[in-house]
């Protein structure tokens, strides 16, 4: 999935930074635990969320939705309650306090590589801050930092790993699964949501076929584009006034990059919102609307060693 729209390849790399270091910058000017995914509407939420006072707070409803749904497609392979769960990158722990708020584990574990976003699961859930020393004493939320391919745990700890939104941007795949594997123990699972595309070199074939490698099996796939775009549709009303407001807290020196046509054209696009008319044809809601892109929710369980 591309994050860049409007800008060559020649300088894809540097765009891609520099929508890093919105998002870093967004964790300052917006210090909130809010959802960082595109949503689930279906049935009564997006009505819900209409109804919701800003696009932010929309936002929060439906990307909910979506955790909700993670946890029910879990639940007939394994146990929430009384286990151990890691969320690898886990954004600013919103989805994670309220999967440990509906399923009960004995111990969530919440992994993410940029800083500010543990920060900020610090300052909304202090309990949080804890440090990872005799895991199996640990109860509740514990957010830190680490990166998909190299998770400071004890192989065979963890019972359920949650992957929502990340796999797409890691840049070795391989790696991370590898790790989520070394983690788990037997039976073990990864409940598994992302946006892939529909080349089978690139896209759910590639991830398919990376889990099977690593001692996984499928257990369950579906395709929730339509509900995802639906609350796309729902949630991006009023997005490019909310990025307008993030970017005027940012410092001067950063206002010519962030404030540019450019650049907000590839936020809305991570956001999975619709882009100007000039940048549709690298846009990731068109994609998905057309088919291009699909979104992928799945169960996969360990059933061998690599």
């Amino acid at each position: 999935v591309c994050f860049c729209v409007g800008v060559s390849a020649g300088v894809r790399n540097e765009y891609i930074q520099s929508l890093q270091y919105f998002f870093r910058m967004a964790a300052d000017a917006q210090p909130d635990p809010n959802y960082m995914n595109w949503g689930f509407a279906a049935g009564p939420e997006c009505s819900e969320a209409v109804g919701a006072s800003s696009a932010a707070e929309r936002s929060e409803m439906l990307g909910r939705s979506l955790y909700r749904m993670i946890g029910s497609i879990s639940e007939g392979v394994v146990t929430w309650y009384n286990s151990t769960v890691v969320e690898v990158s886990a954004g600013r722990c919103a989805g994670a306090a309220f999967l440990v708020g509906s399923h009960n584990p004995r111990v969530f574990l919440a992994l993410d590589s940029e800083p500010k976003h543990i920060a900020i699961c610090h300052r909304s859930w202090p309990e949080s801050r804890r440090k990872l020393q005799n895991i199996p004493d640990l109860r509740g939320l514990v957010a830190f930092v680490a990166v998909a391919g190299d998770i400071p745990l004890p192989s065979s700890s963890a019972d359920i790993v949650v992957n929502v939104e990340a796999a797409h941007s890691y840049s070795n795949l391989r790696r991370a699964v590898l790790e989520f594997a070394r983690v788990l123990r037997p039976n073990g699972i990864v409940a598994f949501a992302d946006v892939v595309s529909n080349n089978s070199r690139t896209g759910w074939t590639a991830i398919e076929s990376t889990f099977l490698a690593a001692g996984f099996a499928v257990v369950s796939r579906e395709s929730i584009a339509s509900h995802v775009l639906h609350a796309r549709e729902c949630a991006c009303e009023g997005a490019a006034d909310e990025i307008d407001r993030l970017v005027a807290a940012f410092p001067k020196s950063e206002s010519s990059v962030a404030g540019s046509e450019e650049f907000r054209a590839s936020v809305l696009n991570i956001l999975g919102c619709p882009v100007p008319a000039a940048y549709a044809a690298d846009s990731n809601f068109e994609k998905l609307a057309s088919g291009q892109f699909d979104y992928v929710v799945a169960v996969f369980q360990k059933i061998s060693d690599f």
